[in-house]
């Protein structure tokens, strides 16, 4: 027969298997979060890169000698929208590595 201080126990022991379960669960998926980030590291070294490069192109052009670095009778439009989509590109990888860091965050909350 099973005494109540054996059935407590073993409830005990069975929330403490389901416990250290759930906590190796979600340092997996942590570390799997950190090796996302860490894969994603150089790259954003040149997405940051990317984004100097265009405000420096932005302050060249409000200085009025664009000129410089795009060369004479190129088409402010043609400029702009080059521009735009390294700024898109920029933008884009900055919302998926935050993302990326928000899944980790709420993970590591839980």
């Amino acid at each position: 027969m099973i005494t109540s201080y054996e059935h407590q126990a073993q409830s005990l022991r069975g929330h403490i298997a389901r416990h250290r379960q759930r906590a190796q669960t979600e340092r997996v998926k942590r570390q799997a979060y950190d090796s996302e980030l860490a894969a994603l590291q150089e790259q954003g070294r040149h997405f940051r890169l990317l984004g100097d490069i265009s405000t420096a192109l932005d302050t060249l052009a409000q200085d009025g000698v664009a000129d410089l670095f795009w060369g004479p009778g190129d088409s402010g439009l043609a400029r702009e929208q080059i521009l735009q989509r390294v700024r898109g590109s920029v933008q884009a990888f900055e919302s998926q590595v935050a993302g990326i860091v928000a899944q980790r965050d709420a993970a590591q909350a839980a």
